[in-house]
């Protein structure tokens, strides 16, 4: 209906090698990408269809297929704007469709109550787990829609995980929307209004490089209607000279190329999923193999098990230090904690015990302990108990707040530990800053103790280092 088969040909050949497309349909089979890139390529057929002969059969597919969309990815909601604006070119055409959904009512009722049909058996299963229709199961505070600062540049541009870099073959995508606009325009404001919004979403999502992936992963499913511009651009391609004609065979074969081989990186863990940077990412282009030294180029290393130990300390510096001796905190709230007669360097230290469990904290917000994309945090402080650890356990907690909730909760328990009652012992431990949501987020620290002998505790220390 808008190319010759030879274009096909090759739109099918490019979007199915040359994309990150490829890695996700045949690597990343848990992933929803995939499905959804199958369903919109029959949501657009469907689309056309109805469109073309508007029968009742095309509206019962295309809420079908919304819905199913939409209970993939609950962001894919925005597939029905595809229906909706297709074949809007202008104000005359944008009154015709409005005629259109009047005469043809009943095929909206349709398609929206068989897109929520499609949908019921999860609101009822969310119902009958957690007492509610609607359930939020993305319930990470560390994770979320940050809508009024959106991460779009990151996401097309980053050597961590941009879209133009791992995937270079789309710039010619968008770019074709010029082509598209002046070859098919009643296709145009249906691919680009998608586009851009369908953008906007998955760059306002906090974790923007979506971990553990190649590429831009949640741009997959939009590859069906991005073939219409970059289809148009190929077109252009092959009005030209044939010079034109034949360096853009070879740079599209190269693209080709680079994407199969760069899949072959990530597979074999030369190409990291989310680590990436801009000096490994050259320091490894075109390698079969990775210099140890080149490894640390790499983002830092995070743990999933819990279990983080600073041993790179050499490769930092300490960049802030805080210490709570409690010598002058006769005002705070706190105060009559305040013990004399025990004391590690000074005249008081505070005291836990059954009534007071908790030790004051540090709070500061992430801007004001880096403006880097991590920090190591040491906490230490002297603790002097009254019983041994087994008997009367404690813990260094730490923590990142975003509007009052904590992720990234950290603990480090003493309960292995060479403590020796009623003398002072030095505790230590350290904490990753995570991927922080947003830098007004912030670090909180404190002594918990979780028996109910007394513990004393004084020069409760926060050092802060950054990579060098």
């Amino acid at each position: 209906r808008y190319f010759s088969d030879g274009i096909a040909a090759v739109l099918i050949l490019l979007i199915g090698l040359g994309t990150n497309y490829f890695q996700n349909a045949v690597y990343s089979g848990a992933m929803p990408h995939n499905y959804l890139f199958t369903l919109y390529a029959i949501l657009i057929w469907v689309t056309i269809k109805w469109h073309e002969n508007q029968q009742k059969r095309y509206a019962v597919f295309i809420g079908l297929i919304c819905g199913l969309a939409t209970l993939s990815r609950p962001s894919e909601l925005i597939s029905i704007l595809i229906p909706i604006l297709w074949g809007i070119k202008d104000k005359a055409t944008l009154l015709d469709k409005i005629n259109q959904f009047k005469s043809k009512w009943l095929h909206l009722i349709v398609a929206a109550l068989l897109a929520c049909l499609v949908c019921l058996p999860q609101l009822l299963y969310w119902k009958m787990t957690t007492g509610i229709f609607f359930y939020n199961s993305y319930n990470n505070p560390g994770e979320g829609f940050e809508f009024l600062h959106p991460y779009t540049w990151n996401v097309l541009f980053s050597f961590r995980k941009g879209w133009f870099i791992y995937t270079p073959l789309m710039l010619f995508a968008v770019i074709g929307f010029y082509f598209l606009k002046t070859k098919s325009s009643a296709v145009f404001y249906s691919c680009f209004i998608f586009f851009i919004l369908n953008l906007y979403i998955i760059s306002s999502w906090s974790c923007w490089w979506y971990a553990d992936s190649f590429s831009q992963r949640a741009l997959v499913q939009s590859y069906p209607l991005l073939a219409f511009p970059l289809g148009y651009f190929l077109q252009w391609i092959s009005e030209q000279k044939r010079l034109i004609i034949y360096l853009s065979v070879l740079l599209f074969s190269f693209l080709v190329v680079l994407n199969l081989f760069q899949t072959w990186q990530v597979l074999n863990g030369i190409i990291h999923s989310s680590r990436m940077t801009k000096d490994y990412y050259f320091a490894v282009y075109g390698k079969t193999k990775v210099k140890e030294d080149d490894l640390k180029k790499l983002m830092v290393a995070r743990s999933y098990s819990g279990s983080e130990i600073f041993t790179t300390v050499a490769d930092y510096n300490l960049v802030s230090k805080e210490v709570m001796d409690f010598e002058e905190a006769q005002h705070e709230p706190w105060a009559s904690h305040l013990d004399s007669n025990f004391s590690h360097g000074g005249s008081y230290s505070f005291k836990l015990d059954s009534t007071t469990n908790f030790s004051p904290n540090f709070v500061r917000k992430y801007y004001t302990l880096t403006n880097n994309d991590h920090a190591w945090v040491r906490f230490s402080a002297w603790i002097y108990p009254l019983k041994p650890v087994t008997e009367n356990t404690f813990t260094i907690i730490a923590s990142v707040h975003h509007k009052g909730r904590s992720y990234k909760y950290s603990g480090a328990e003493f309960r292995t530990q060479n403590i020796v009652p009623n003398q002072w012992n030095k505790i230590q431990f350290d904490y990753l800053t995570p991927e922080i949501r947003v830098i007004t987020d912030s670090l909180q620290a404190y002594f918990w103790l979780q028996g109910k002998h007394p513990v004393y505790l004084d020069n409760f220390k926060m050092e802060v280092f950054e990579k060098k």
